[in-house]
């Protein structure tokens, strides 16, 4: 599990990017830190609030 390099913030147009490339999930994934909604970007899992990720590869 990582923080993004920006203090786990991401920015503002990097996350409009994210979020027109994110797929719907079947289900909310929530933050395991902060508890916000999940961008889900292929194998990657990224917190719209905090900025925390997580990838297919972490349990």
């Amino acid at each position: 599990m990582s923080r993004s390099d920006l203090g786990g913030k991401i920015n503002a147009p990097a996350r409009a990017a994210a979020e027109s490339k994110a797929r719907p999930m079947e289900k909310e994934e929530r933050c395991d830190l902060c508890g916000g909604p999940m961008l889900d970007l292929h194998c990657k899992l990224i917190c719209r609030q905090c900025g925390f990720k997580r990838d297919c590869s972490d349990p």
